[in-house]
């Protein structure tokens, strides 16, 4: 069952009026879909009429969204849930384990020295690995298309310094030496680079990224970023319901200036 679904049969929400129905869609719809901006009334409207539910007058909800305190206007005619809204919502529909034919959380025994509620912390964290291992390598792809087609087949000798060629050889003859293991190196250079040194070699080459991603700028919010990727890289676990939405917006926002 997606979320939505799970919203439109929640007693929250069948007892709900049409206004109220309508907010608690649009947040689910931006879980769901956080590479969206933002919803439009229609779009909420649809979603009323996918789940088979009284059509609402769409007149009457973008009025109610232009007063609540729940909805916030990202442009004209887009909304997204407000900060604390999303907050409750969370609250009240926390993720659900994974379904059996994707993985099943359940299903992994938890070993000696790990208390049983680390099982919940891994239901929250599954989304946002995902979403931060997609960005990760959006931008190693982005980086070596860009570098690749100004260099050459050289790229990495010209475009690297001295300390990432030194990660990439000390990374390569770890891996040669271990080799049961499974190894980065197969995949390129970059894969033996930290977030820190990808944000680098973009800033390098502004006049060759901004075709991609319009200013180089963009990459301030990245940095932080890269705080966040280095707990979940690390099996860390985020507390704060605000990570996990600054991590979706960073997600959302990456896709949206590259498309």
């Amino acid at each position: 069952m997606s979320l939505v679904e799970r919203v439109a049969t929640a007693d929250e929400f069948l007892k709900a009026d049409k206004g109220r129905q309508a907010e608690m869609l649009l947040w689910a719809l931006g879980v769901q879909s956080p590479e969206k901006m933002g919803f439009r009334v229609e779009e909420i409207v649809e979603c009323f009429v996918s789940l088979r539910l009284a059509k609402p007058n769409s007149t009457r909800i973008r009025e109610h969204f232009r007063k609540s305190r729940n909805v916030l206007t990202v442009s004209p005619g887009t909304s997204v849930a407000a900060r604390e809204h999303a907050q409750q919502m969370a609250a009240l529909f926390p993720p659900e384990k994974m379904s059996n034919d994707v993985f099943d959380i359940e299903s992994v025994a938890i070993p000696p020295f790990v208390p049983s509620e680390r099982r919940s912390d891994l239901a929250r964290m599954v989304r946002t690995y995902a979403q931060l291992f997609f960005l990760e390598n959006s931008m190693r792809g982005l980086i070596e298309k860009v570098l690749s087609a100004h260099i050459g087949p050289q790229w990495w000798d010209v475009a690297s310094n001295a300390s990432m060629k030194k990660k990439h050889a000390d990374r390569t003859t770890n891996e040669q030496q271990r080799k049961w293991a499974p190894t980065r190196a197969e995949f390129g250079p970059l894969y033996a680079l930290d977030w820190s040194d990808l944000i680098t070699l973009m800033r390098k080459y502004p006049d060759q990224f901004i075709p991609y991603i319009s200013d180089i700028d963009f990459l301030h919010r990245y940095d932080d970023a890269g705080s966040f990727r280095n707990v979940v890289a690390h099996n860390g676990v985020l507390r704060d319901d605000d990570d996990f939405e600054r991590i979706r917006i960073y997600y959302r926002d990456w896709i949206k200036q590259l498309s």
